[in-house]
């Protein structure tokens, strides 16, 4: 398991520490850390453009310029509202302050490995439970976390070689598997076939008409005739109780 997580700290010390926690955590488990070291909430800001940057935040409270609860609370507006937060702070008494952009813990310093290591498991168990995440292994094996709300639709590329294409909001993944598999596996997450070889997400859908769907970020998808009755009919009744609106 890849996952990207931003490590912002105005303290060298502090980033070296926790940075030193997360590759012992990496020994002893199954994953992978793509690690990015920021010195305030500015230069977060400057490299988070979009969501899905970052699967975790790390966020020191009292930083220069920008503190970590200003940068949070852009974030959770402006760019990402399903990204995990972690303060990490001497002042215990942020704590109440930083409940308004939902973080996943507060840890107060200094910190121990121990501790730490409990909240990452917590954090890790989260995701792998709440499948409003899912992890891809791409045909060259490696391995992406993708929110489902980020997922447009799933194309089967080669029905024969069992090749799909996951178009996401930031990139098109290949991925070994079948279409019908992950039908079955979407299927409460307003996911539905407009044409055998496309599954598409029903939140992502701009309008229909009888023979093509059109999509928020532009993209046109054929439906078939078969399947156009049962599509419109998903798209209206399950369009506003979708469970990671």
């Amino acid at each position: 398991m890849n996952l990207k997580v931003a490590l912002c700290d105005d303290n060298q010390a502090e980033q070296e520490l926790l940075r030193s926690f997360l590759t012992k955590y990496e020994l002893g488990h199954d994953i992978d850390f793509q690690i990015a070291t920021f010195s305030n909430g500015e230069e977060l800001l400057q490299s988070y453009s979009q969501s899905g940057c970052f699967h975790l935040l790390l966020l020191d409270m009292e930083m220069p310029n920008m503190n970590g609860l200003d940068a949070a609370k852009y974030i959770r507006k402006n760019i990402d509202k399903n990204v995990h937060i972690i303060f990490i702070s001497h002042y215990p008494e942020y704590m109440q302050q930083s409940m308004h952009v939902r973080p996943f813990f507060y840890l107060n310093k200094p910190v121990t490995y121990e501790t730490f290591q409990d909240i990452l498991t917590e954090f890790l168990q989260e995701l792998v439970e709440n499948e409003t995440f899912i992890t891809l292994v791409h045909t060259n094996l490696n391995e992406t976390m993708v929110h489902i709300k980020e997922l447009y639709y799933i194309e089967t590329e080669n029905a024969k070689k069992k090749l799909l294409l996951f178009h996401t909001k930031n990139e098109i993944i290949s991925v070994s598997g079948i279409i019908t598999d992950w039908e079955k596996r979407l299927q409460n997450y307003g996911f539905a076939l407009c044409y055998r070889s496309l599954l598409v997400n029903l939140t992502h859908i701009h309008f229909i008409d009888n023979k093509f769907l059109y999509l928020t970020n532009g993209e046109q998808l054929p439906v078939s005739r078969n399947k156009l009755s049962k599509l419109k009919s998903q798209y209206i009744n399950q369009i506003s109780s979708f469970p990671y609106s």
